[in-house]
């Protein structure tokens, strides 16, 4: 019907990890210039169905967006989704970036266990080379980065209610999941199309796990895909990064 308010405080969260303004009292996004197209498909208890995150997918590649994180998912490998992904990936040019999952076991949800999607898990904050103990895994897991006590922005009204995240101001929360590793490499992705804006999302995807740095296994193999993401050294050849304060284009 048009109307996507956050009313849940989540979609905000994961919008603000990606493209918080900067030169203000709060966090920077990973790719603060990049714009956002917000697409409601979850209630406000969080509940949703395949069939509207399969319109949801459609939708947003219908438009325009070039690259798509999808901070939620499930067990169920369902044709109307695995249909979707395919049309946007192969039809528009979009990548998807989705989260691994909060299960803490083997088995990665869908939409991140396609492999035309980016599947990105959660390192721990204590030491990035360990799993987050929650961080679902398996062999389909692309890459991985930070996803505990994790600064995000929220709507002020929700703040004081708002149940999985604890607010640490009237517009922002601390909060850990793959929801929020997700959008760090979504970010990432969205920095490198905007230099390079031809780029595929195969070539995107290569990019990124490419240049990720190696992590150890762990008690857990296939928890962390080639890494966690590095930012640095997958911007330096769309970016010419130079010594600090030289710029490059």
């Amino acid at each position: 019907n048009g109307k996507v308010d956050d009313d849940a405080g989540h979609g905000t969260f994961v919008a603000g990890v990606i493209a918080a303004n900067a030169n203000n009292i709060g966090i920077v996004g990973i790719a603060r210039n990049v714009t956002i197209l917000p697409v409601k498909v979850l209630d406000c208890s969080g509940h949703g169905d395949s069939l509207g995150l399969a319109e949801g997918i459609l939708y947003a590649a219908k438009a325009g967006a070039h690259v798509m994180n999808i901070s939620l998912g499930g067990p169920t490998n369902a044709n109307v989704v695995r249909d979707a992904v395919r049309v946007a990936t192969e039809e528009h040019g979009a990548l998807i970036v989705a989260a691994s999952g909060n299960s803490g076991k083997l088995g990665v949800f869908y939409p991140a266990r396609y492999p035309q999607v980016l599947a990105v898990g959660a390192a721990s904050s204590a030491d990035p080379d360990v799993r987050a103990t929650f961080s679902t895994y398996g062999p389909e897991v692309d890459v991985v980065a930070v996803g505990q006590k994790i600064i995000g922005t929220v709507p002020a009204e929700t703040c004081p209610t708002i149940s999985f995240l604890p607010c640490i101001s009237g517009n922002y929360a601390a909060g850990s999941g793959t929801s929020f590793s997700a959008p760090q490499a979504t970010g990432l992705a969205a920095l490198i199309v905007s230099r390079r804006p031809g780029i595929t999302p195969a070539s995107i995807m290569d990019l990124i796990k490419s240049t990720a740095t190696p992590v150890p296994p762990g008690t857990t193999p296939n928890w962390a895909g080639a890494g966690r993401i590095n930012m640095l050294e997958a911007l330096r050849p769309a970016f010419r990064l130079g010594a600090p304060g030289v710029a490059k284009n």
